[in-house]
């Protein structure tokens, strides 16, 4: 997940995409239904990242462009 976001954006330090995944995987500790976490996170982590570079919109897995 962080390699797939740090490639996304390479502007972004590689040491603040896995601070930002780490912060939002904690953010899911309590979380009684797991299977979705990781999929939570990186979507929390791509809208933070969005949001910290203005108008640059990730790349996106599946081809869809970002909203």
């Amino acid at each position: 997940m962080v390699a797939r976001l740090t490639a996304a954006r390479p502007a972004v330090a590689r040491r603040t995409v896995e601070a930002l995944v780490s912060s939002a995987f904690d953010s899911f500790r309590e979380a009684k239904v797991r299977a979705y976490v990781p999929i939570l996170v990186e979507r929390r982590v791509r809208r933070m990242l969005d949001a910290s570079c203005g108008d640059m919109p990730s790349e996106r897995q599946d081809g869809e462009q970002a909203k």
